[in-house]
């Protein structure tokens, strides 16, 4: 069986795994909006705005999130999300904008281009109903055929599948970032390639 981080393109220097489903029973009843909240980290608040528009909605039928992100000063603005889940069978309903071109890829996939806005903002969703979504942001369209549709990638990042949230890094792209505030931290992580994160919530007692 097919993992879906395999389609996160491998040229990204983080990739977040959410069990959204084990989320929403922690959170409660309404944990997209603390998700929401997340998503205001990356990217600017123009692109904040447009993406909440299909994250919040798609979040709802989504069991397990991927993302995949390019680290820069100021956040990760060029993204790819997978959402593992139990979607419509159309795409209709989760937000976003009407498309520019509709492709059938074959095996179940389609994929539909929307007008750019922005290079942090989505441009392209791949969707394999009822339970695959890969969405994609400008800058990662050529990056992510050749993941999605061509299985190109061998040298992706590939978080732990145990935990509520795992995490995978290129050590030498966080150290870049964390330089000026933190050179300690920043010289640590440049000695080694990645940085691997499990977060398990303790057991209410």
């Amino acid at each position: 069986m097919i993992r879906p981080v395999v389609y996160v393109p491998a040229d990204l220097d983080l990739v977040l795994r959410l069990e959204v489903s084990r989320f929403r029973e922690t959170m409660g009843a309404e944990p997209e909006q603390t998700l929401e909240k997340m998503w205001e980290t990356f990217g600017n608040s123009s692109a904040q705005s447009q993406n909440s528009k299909w994250l919040v909605p798609a979040l709802k039928s989504t069991d397990t999130l991927w993302r995949g992100g390019r680290l820069g000063m100021k956040g990760c603005k060029d993204f790819v999300f997978v959402l593992r889940g139990r979607f419509a069978s159309a795409r209709e309903g989760y937000g976003l904008r009407p498309e520019t071109n509709k492709r059938d890829l074959g095996a179940g996939w389609f994929s539909y281009d929307f007008a750019p806005r922005g290079r942090s903002v989505a441009a392209r969703l791949y969707w394999r109903p009822p339970e695959l979504a890969v969405v994609v942001s400008s800058a990662e369209i050529d990056s992510a055929e050749r993941s999605v549709e061509h299985s190109q990638d061998t040298t992706r990042l590939e978080p732990s599948e145990t935990g509520l949230m795992s995490l995978s890094a290129r050590s030498k792209a966080l150290a870049q970032v964390l330089r000026e505030r933190s050179p300690k931290a920043a010289d640590w992580l440049s000695k080694s390639e990645r940085i691997e994160l499990r977060f398990e919530p303790s057991a209410k007692v």
